[in-house]
């Protein structure tokens, strides 16, 4: 527990003010034939955080892809667990010439948002083309594609060895 504690004060001394860290991966997709055609399935998740200090005013997430068809739940939640609720960020989406954008604000440190997208019976040609798609995402600060979760602990652990004077 005393280790767990350190990595959360190590990451809460030495994160960067603005840092947003994000990262989306094919869950499950399958085709089959029905008659002459072919119907995929697939599941995407995608998540984002804001592993800085500093709120998040506003962000936006572009999928060269027009999803409108196709189930997109989200889901809020700490990147590392506290006893405080985690506060809802605003989250809105639009579409823009064969475009998907999401627009969240609000987005609190400490919060990520997890976007699962479904699509049970699409084309295999929309199953390649989500496959191949490359996410694109503007916020304030530092954007890097890598798991807010995983990143965060190990953020903390090398914080947290930075203080005690172990690692440089």
């Amino acid at each position: 527990m005393a280790g767990l504690a350190g990595i959360i004060l190590g990451e809460t001394l030495l994160s960067p003010e603005h840092e947003v860290l994000y990262s989306g991966s094919m869950a499950v997709a399958h085709c089959i034939s029905i008659g002459d055609r072919q119907a995929c399935t697939f599941n995407y998740d995608f998540s984002i955080g804001n592993t800085g200090k500093q709120e998040q005013e506003s962000l936006r997430i572009v999928w060269p892809l027009d999803m409108q068809d196709w189930g997109v739940g989200t889901h809020v939640s700490d990147i590392i667990a506290s006893a405080r609720k985690t506060q809802e960020p605003r989250i809105r989406r639009e579409f823009e010439s064969g475009k998907t954008i999401y627009a969240i604000s609000a987005l609190m440190p400490n919060t990520m948002v997890l976007f699962q997208v479904r699509c049970l019976m699409c084309t295999p040609a929309e199953l390649h083309a989500m496959q191949q798609a490359r996410v694109t995402v503007e916020a304030r600060g530092a954007v890097s594609e890598a798991d807010p979760r995983v990143s965060a602990l190990s953020h903390g652990a090398m914080n947290l060895l930075r203080v005690f004077g172990l690692f440089n």
